[in-house]
């Protein structure tokens, strides 16, 4: 099985698919291989890497294998995933590059500073006072005897992009960019000393911990636990804050994204359940959620109900298509790119929400378009041009639209199409045997013009329609009388007798193609099972093994065979 962009995006949908594009872009796929069955990659995301991948059993089977929350909570494709694809898609490309300057204004690459020796950084006594002031100092040792060390460039190459050609002695910042950035380069440093304590300085955010639980008006309450440290907390979604782990000297970074930063000033927040239901696995990358059982959710995908409304004449069409999720907003034009209101709570199913299906919108937009429907300025609005056009879909998906959709025909096209009439295909059985039958076949409409196969094939040479005798104008959907001409082939009737003789067999086959069933006289069996098989097996047959057995008889009395197949329900 191949793996390609249309494919991706028809799976995860175009929200997933866009953040999966941006991680792709941005450098954090590290790793992405495919053996034709099982998708394989690592992904870095806030800070973490995820192992993340596709099993594929088919184009529609799959299990996701990333390790984030989303997937193991719902199983829903995740953009890690999706980015591990699109980075073996594109494996023989480099990755988007952004829009760079003019040569003559780029600016050149950093030169790392300068040292004489291996670097040992010395924090002050009260640095986390000074941490939370936005301010830090560092003494900076500097062994001459020792070479240089490979985990000193991150940290001498930071001090470069500050025109810094040498180390100096000491380190005095004073604005919060420049502490955050000096602490990120010293991420896992070997030589970095408190009161000759070796400090370990974490490169991962710190996960804080939350207690979610129920509150008393049926909302859900969240309340941030900070850890028994010292803490620095950022002043901005856009900051850095630190945690101080005095027991293991350990200083680990504060990271929360804007959509959850208040939790930080508040420690405690009340939200609605839909909102819980909609951020947990975003919740659960930042934090480490205390969550109990009555709030955990399964997210599962809603089942539009689309609205077409048609309008227009016979050679330009306006299709105006809406979504309608039920207890959800109003109803708005597929792939909108902002709605608000889901997921949607289930009143009968109280730990079910279910989320917007981009899927099934998706392949409603398709289905439009593959009838020959261009996208217009309008939002949710399409236009179908050209007599010809118009009348295919008149004659043919029109129809099928109606059985799935609610579909509402203006009033000039309902007026354009009163003259023109739907011709299709009918058979009526003329004969049978033991093992054949035979029918005739006609094309006709509903106000019984009848078109002979004669007539049928000059309209299919002249684009699907012809003007009648009264005014009126025929059209047979094209796509539909070749789908016959192909059944036709498939079961290679016998017309010596002017009339088209099969195989009995072959009746479910052409009952499925013309959608109605052939109305052949049903006889009694010639078999009947009270005196085909003996008493003692009758008696202990249930009744839906009776029905299997007599149909068995019936088969064989045609002189057909057949395999009856009994599911267990185990």
């Amino acid at each position: 099985m191949e793996i390609t962009d249309a494919w991706l995006m028809e799976m995860g949908g175009w929200q997933e698919m866009k953040r999966a594009r941006a991680l792709w872009q941005a450098g954090a796929v590290a790793a992405a291989a495919f053996d034709g069955t099982r998708l394989t990659g690592t992904v870095r995301d806030q800070g973490k890497a995820f192992a993340c991948g596709l099993l594929l059993r088919s184009r529609s089977d799959m299990d996701n294998l990333c390790t984030c929350f989303q997937a193991k909570r719902s199983g829903s494709l995740c953009a890690h995933s999706l980015a591990a694809g699109t980075a073996w898609v594109h494996r023989h490309e480099k990755p988007p590059a952004a829009v760079s300057a003019p040569a003559a204004l780029a600016r050149p690459a950093v030169q790392p500073a300068q040292t004489a020796g291996a670097l040992t950084f010395l924090l002050p006594a009260t640095f986390m006072d000074a941490l939370r002031r936005q301010k830090l100092s560092f003494a900076v040792e500097t062994h001459r005897t020792d070479p240089s060390d490979p985990s000193d460039l991150p940290v001498l190459t930071w001090l470069g992009s500050l025109q810094q050609k040498t180390v100096p002695p000491h380190l005095a910042l004073s604005a919060a960019p420049q502490v955050s950035g000096l602490l990120a380069a010293l991420a896992g440093h070997p030589r970095v000393l408190w009161q000759k304590t070796p400090v370990t300085i974490a490169a991962e955010p710190a996960r804080l911990p939350l207690v979610i639980s129920s509150s008393d008006n049926g909302e859900v309450q969240l309340s941030l636990r900070l850890p028994d440290a010292n803490a620095a907390l950022p002043a901005s979604a856009k900051d850095t804050g630190w945690l101080w782990h005095a027991a293991s000297a350990t200083l680990e970074p504060v990271r929360v994204p804007e959509p959850y930063f208040e939790l930080l000033r508040t420690r405690s927040l009340e939200k609605p359940r839909r909102w819980l239901a909609e951020h947990l696995a975003a919740l659960q990358d930042c934090f480490i959620p205390d969550l109990p059982d009555d709030l955990s959710f399964q997210l599962l995908p809603a089942a539009p109900r689309f609205e077409l409304t048609l309008e227009g004449s016979l050679d330009k069409l306006t299709a105006r298509l809406r979504c309608h999720y039920e207890g959800g907003p109003l109803p708005f034009p597929p792939l909108a790119a902002q709605v608000s209101g889901f997921p949607l709570e289930s009143a009968s199913e109280p730990h079910i929400f279910r989320t917007r299906n981009l899927p099934s919108e998706t392949a409603a937009v398709r289905r439009l378009e593959a009838c020959g429907f261009d996208a217009t300025a309008g939002p949710g609005e399409w236009v179908l041009t050209r007599e010809n056009l118009v009348l295919q879909f008149f004659a043919g998906e029109l129809d099928r639209l109606k059985a799935d959709w609610l579909v509402t025909l203006g009033t000039r096209f309902t007026a354009a199409t009163a003259n023109v009439e739907r011709v299709a295909p009918q058979w009526k059985p003329v004969g049978s045997g033991s093992d054949w039958l035979a029918f005739d076949l006609a094309f006709s409409s509903a106000r019984g013009t009848v078109l002979d196969r004669a007539e049928i094939a000059r309209m299919l040479g002249g684009g699907g329609h012809k003007k009648l005798a009264n005014g009126r104008i025929a059209v047979v959907n094209m796509a539909d009388a070749m789908d016959l001409s192909e059944v036709l082939r498939d079961v290679q009737p016998d017309q010596n007798t002017g009339s088209f003789r099969v195989k009995r067999a072959q009746l479910g086959y052409l009952e499925g193609t013309f959608g109605t069933p052939l109305g052949l006289e049903t006889k009694a069996p010639s078999w009947p099972m009270e005196t085909s098989v003996p008493e003692s097996i009758v008696s202990i047959l249930r009744d839906y093994q009776k029905t299997g057995a007599q149909w068995l008889l019936d088969q064989s009395a045609r002189g057909l065979g057949g395999i009856l197949a009994d599911e267990m329900g185990l």
